[in-house]
């Protein structure tokens, strides 16, 4: 699965995390506080670090930061819950998909437009049947009917779609179980660390002063010969959890994360990029327990990162292949 397949989400609005910023080149803005100031009330901005995921410390149960990274990604499964809610109340069912796959932004949400055309075409119909016609003339005796029908008429169909809705959004529970699963057995069992020596799984951390608020893990697979067509594989780098405080998102977090990842892992040589890059079907953080036709929003957001990867890796390809060009010309 290269990295512009579909496939799991990591957490809302994604797309935010990956802003084209340079993380190096200056301190991000501190997230607004009601307190006022930057952070907790402090005179200046925090100092921003990305190092490198420290297993002893970060995904040991009694490491000092464990807690924290454990809390960051349990939230990042829980806000897809809310996300989801909130985009099938706000859209019908059936036209969630549409608006998604076509990539339709409406400035009203289409429940409310829907709402509002149904109620004015009821209340036209009404107010056609119930009014009275007296010498060609219109009386207003039939427009207080008529509000009163349509109101009844429209409360009982919003409570029947409330129904409907409630049952929907019951489906969106297994992201609180998986966030509660994934909080019980703990990151390395969910992460796939067999045992204190496995040094399968690496990842970087950001730290804002002494908070840590951005956490990327993956796994580095070797290359082998393909079971179906016997053809050499690439190697491939597959992200197992990612997420960034929702409060810091749009800082360009995000894309310091990945492009430590591809500074560290992807290779170019003969031929191009010698790496592949893509997300695991078990991603810590991604979405498989509702219907494909309920999450198109998620879907979206995913696919925002995931050609935002997708270009960060060709960026490097290229300049790669620029260099080399150059070195065979001297």
């Amino acid at each position: 699965m290269s990295s512009s397949d579909a496939g799991p989400s990591t957490a809302t609005h994604l797309s935010e995390t990956l802003q084209p910023q340079s993380h190096r080149e200056r301190t991000p803005d501190p997230p607004p506080h009601p307190g006022g100031g930057y952070g907790l009330g402090e005179e200046e901005p925090k100092p921003l670090t990305i190092r490198p995921m420290y297993p002893p410390t970060d995904l040991d149960p009694s490491g000092q930061h464990y807690l924290t990274i454990l809390r960051l990604i349990t939230d990042s499964i829980a806000q897809q819950s809310k996300v989801l809610s909130r985009h099938v109340v706000l859209h019908p069912p059936l036209l969630s998909p549409f608006s998604d796959n076509l990539n339709i932004t409406l400035p009203i949400p289409p429940m409310v437009v829907i709402f509002l055309g149904v109620g004015i075409w009821t209340f036209i119909r009404l107010l056609d049947s119930a009014m009275k016609v007296e010498g060609g003339g219109i009386s207003g005796s039939g427009y207080p009917e008529a509000i009163i029908q349509t109101l009844c008429y429209m409360g009982g169909a919003g409570f029947v779609y409330l129904s409907i809705i409630e049952r929907i959004i019951g489906m969106y529970g297994g992201f609180l179980d998986h966030a509660a699963e994934v909080a019980k057995e703990g990151l390395p069992s969910a992460l796939g660390i067999s045992g204190p020596n496995d040094s399968s799984i690496k990842g970087w951390v950001v730290e804002w002063g002494t908070d840590i608020v951005g956490f990327l893990a993956y796994k580095k697979l070797s290359a082998g010969r393909s079971a179906s067509s016997g053809k050499m594989e690439k190697e491939r780098v597959e992200i197992k959890a990612f997420t960034v405080k929702i409060v810091y998102r749009g800082q360009g977090l995000g894309t310091g994360l990945i492009e430590k990842m591809l500074e560290e892992e992807v290779r170019f040589g003969e031929g191009g990029r010698k790496v592949e890059v893509g997300w695991a079907e078990d991603c810590v953080n991604g979405y498989g327990f509702v219907p494909r036709w309920l999450k198109g929003g998620l879907d979206r957001e995913w696919k925002k990162v995931s050609e935002r990867v997708e270009r960060m890796v060709s960026e490097r390809e290229r300049e790669w292949v620029e260099k080399d060009r150059g070195k065979k010309r001297e």
